[in-house]
């Protein structure tokens, strides 16, 4: 059918399936109370803070831009799942647009693909900062593409001003955005060799690219590295340094893994956790990272497109940190890299499109199966527990101590970190984090923490606040920790007996 051949509708059948899963449901996410947190309290309360804190620990631009969604209710599941939308046809536009430039006869299918993936659909239904990422990546290659090409003077601003201000905005959401300033210096640079554009244009879009990543980064990585040492918390940069054991043979490792995991149809849940060369998935891996190579090759030697780039400066982030995340880390490059696939197969000539074509059908057939059997289930199953959530809110005070939730209990913990805007420990079972706490939630099977009295159980959980036990020293009452070593945290509810000759009990 003639319709069925225009790009229109591939475009809006792709909105159309990423439309479907819109719904005011919360889909777990383990760093979702951080980021709700921050996009709250800007809109609510004007300041920059995290559960309490003010070390933010990631970026504050995804934040910013969903904060206006507080301004509507406490828990805006449907708008940011709306706003989810928007943000993937802008990204999938972006894309159609960046590939009618360098891949005309595939944009559509290479655009399909971009939205059209397990990995993307997982992040398409929850509150995390990859959509706002790769959109605003997407439309910041656009801007350098349009400065690269523009011949009039008020063209060539536009360009510029729109490429500029992305780029700023992209650095705010992740730190990695910086590889878009290097993709745009080597793009100018390879441009200019082959005399498409003047090097005084090259060198001052350059070195305005670099002026405006780099402060962008330093000042978000300082202000962490600061509000984190004065509260005793750790950065990602702490982090990496304590883990550089290893990190040689494990980036490449996860590089190409994760390359071919986001890439191939259904190969996502594929890979070795013990992360070993010498396993299945790795030699189905490793070619297609060396045909993605070699189509990457022949692709910049016949464009200097900044995406292209891109490519390489974002990879070689990702390898040195080394930092295993499923695969979501390489949405941002999905378009980059089906675009290396259409370059490589460039022998296959007229079957590359029906590849194209395959290749988007076992995509979308691997990610509704997943949404519909899996994600979806769970995720209804996980929104039942907002009453208890809530019910456990309210019964502990805001001045209270410390709060800890079995390791197990990595939802119900989010959820409650985010009812409280308070951190909730994670591992409410060390010795450590129970002599410091205050309140602590289980499993209602499982049993109870020494020297914490249950206060209430619902929907498959227990909530526990720690017991005092009373001083009769000198004929007082003092409430003590449970270790009678220093008074309980301020707020404390706890029932005390007095000295023995008075016979009468009293709480406080």
């Amino acid at each position: 059918m003639k319709w069925s051949r225009r790009p229109w509708f591939w475009l809006a059948l792709s909105a159309l399936l990423l439309a479907v899963q819109i719904g005011p449901w919360y889909y777990e996410f383990g760093d979702a109370d951080r980021y709700l947190s921050v996009a709250r309290n800007l809109a609510q309360a004007h300041r920059l803070t995290c559960l309490g804190s003010p070390c933010l620990k990631y970026p504050p631009g995804y934040a910013a831009i969903v904060s206006p969604l507080f301004l509507i209710r406490e828990r805006p599941f449907l708008e940011l799942s709306i706003l989810n939308w928007l943000l993937s046809v802008a990204f999938m536009m972006g894309v159609y647009v960046w590939a009618r430039r360098v891949a005309p006869q595939a944009a559509v299918w290479i655009a399909a693909l971009s939205v059209a993936n397990n990995i993307f659909w997982i992040y398409h239904r929850r509150p995390a900062s990859e959509l706002a990422f790769v959109t605003v990546l997407v439309w910041t290659v656009n801007s350098l593409a349009w400065v690269m090409s523009a011949r009039r003077g008020r063209s060539l601003a536009a360009g510029g001003a729109a490429a500029l201000l992305l780029l700023a905005l992209l650095c705010l959401i992740r730190p990695v955005g910086i590889a878009a300033a290097g993709g745009c210096g080597a793009a100018m640079l390879a441009a200019a060799r082959r005399g498409m554009v003047s090097w005084r244009r090259t060198v001052a879009m350059s070195l305005l690219a670099a002026a405006v990543a780099v402060p962008a980064v330093a000042v978000v990585m300082l202000r962490e590295r600061a509000t984190a040492h004065a509260t005793g918390e750790h950065t990602y940069l702490d982090v990496l340094a304590a883990t550089q054991s290893g990190r040689l043979l494990r980036g490449p490792w996860l590089t190409i893994s994760e390359i071919g995991r986001v890439t191939i149809p259904g190969m996502l849940k594929s890979y070795n956790r013990h992360r070993q060369w010498l396993d299945v998935n790795m030699f189905v891996y490793v070619p297609f990272f060396a045909l993605l190579a070699a189509g990457w090759l022949r692709w910049v030697r016949r464009q200097a497109d900044p995406f292209a780039w891109t490519l390489p400066c974002y990879a070689t982030i990702l390898t040195i940190c080394a930092w295993d995340a499923g695969g979501r880390y390489w949405i941002p490059m999905i378009p980059a890299l089906v675009t290396c696939a259409w370059f490589a197969a460039e022998r296959l000539q007229d079957r590359r499109l029906p590849l194209l074509r395959a290749a988007w059908a076992a995509h979308v057939a691997a990610a509704a199966i997943y949404w519909l059997a899996i994600d979806l289930p769970a995720t209804r199953q996980l929104n039942r527990q907002w009453p208890t959530v809530d019910a456990m809110a309210a019964q502990i005070p805001a001045d209270s101590g410390p709060i800890a939730a079995s390791e197990s209990l990595k939802d119900l913990r989010i959820m409650l970190a985010l009812t409280l805007d308070r951190r909730v420990a994670r591992n409410a079972d060390d010795a450590e984090v129970q002599r410091r706490a205050e309140w602590i939630v289980t499993a209602a099977d499982a049993p109870p923490p020494a020297g914490f009295a249950e206060v209430s159980r619902s929907g498959g959980y227990c909530l526990f606040h720690r017991q005092a036990v009373a001083d009769t020293r000198a004929g007082k009452a003092v409430l003590l920790d449970v270790d009678g070593t220093s008074p309980p945290p301020a707020g404390a509810q706890a029932t005390v007996v007095l000295p023995a000759e008075t016979g009468k009990q009293h709480s406080s």
